[in-house]
Order: structure tokens, then sequence, then C-alpha cells
């Protein structure tokens, strides 16, 4: 985990193992498209023009196993920046043994912006942490 300080909160760096975007771009790939549910499309509700934004229910991790190892990635994800930015790299309590990291809530989703599709400059105010991944990016976005 790196952690960057540019302004404001820290920003937390970490790379996501393949078969954690495996399992993202599998469950997209299997439900986007002109037949994606509208209760999985939060798109439509967005200030942007995105034409699908495709929602993963929280039960997805409970009731697919390959969902697993996203949420065993997240929550050490997770657990790495608060230890992090918190300035302390294990908090202890009285007895020497480190607290358990409680993670409550699950409002995930996947952003398929397409062609013409924009996403204004916006904040996830009501969350303690939020954080973005990049599964796939167009080659001159790279560059």
């Amino acid at each position: 985990m790196q952690l960057h300080t540019p302004f404001g909160p820290s920003i937390g760096e970490v790379s996501m193992p393949p078969q954690v975007i495996d399992v993202l771009e599998s469950y997209a790939d299997a439900v986007a498209g002109p037949d994606l549910p509208a209760e999985l499309n939060h798109g439509p509700r967005l200030v942007g023009a995105v034409t699908e934004e495709i929602t993963l229910p929280e039960a997805l991790h409970v009731q697919r196993p390959d969902f697993r190892v996203l949420s065993e990635f997240l929550h050490e994800a997770v657990r790495a920046y608060v230890s992090r930015a918190s300035g302390r790299m294990e908090r202890t309590l009285a007895d020497g043994e480190a607290p358990e990291l409680q993670l409550h809530g699950w409002d995930m989703w996947i952003v398929r912006q397409l062609s013409g599709d924009y996403n204004p400059l916006h904040t996830h105010s009501n969350y303690q942490v939020s954080g973005v991944g990049h599964l796939r990016v167009v080659g001159h976005v790279v560059r």
C-alpha cells in the first residue's frame, strides 16, 4: 500500500490482483448490455451521462464463492489504508491483540463509460472510505 497526501484526505494506492479483476470483468460482461436489468443499472440516476453503471448487490460476496476473493481483497486494502492513514501500523488493545476491522455496508458498482458518456467530478461524502479501481482503460489514455 502506497499512501499519497497531495491534498486533504490521504489516498491509498494498491494493485488489484488478477483474480479480482477477472471476477469483476466476468460479472460485468455477463450482465452488461441491452438486457441489463433496470435494478442493476444505476446509470440513468446519475448526474452525468453514463449508459451503464452496474450495481454489485451486497449479497454477491455471500452468494457467489468467486466473489470471496474480492471481499478478502477489499477487506485487506481497507485495513492497510486505515492502518497507514491513521499513522499506526497496528492498533493494539490492552491485552496486546490487534482489533478486528469491521466493514459494514457494500455499495459497489462498475461504471462502463462508453463513447460519449461522462461522469462529472464528484465526491462520495456519505462514506468514510471510498475507492476506485480501473479494470480496462483505453490505450491512448494509458499513454
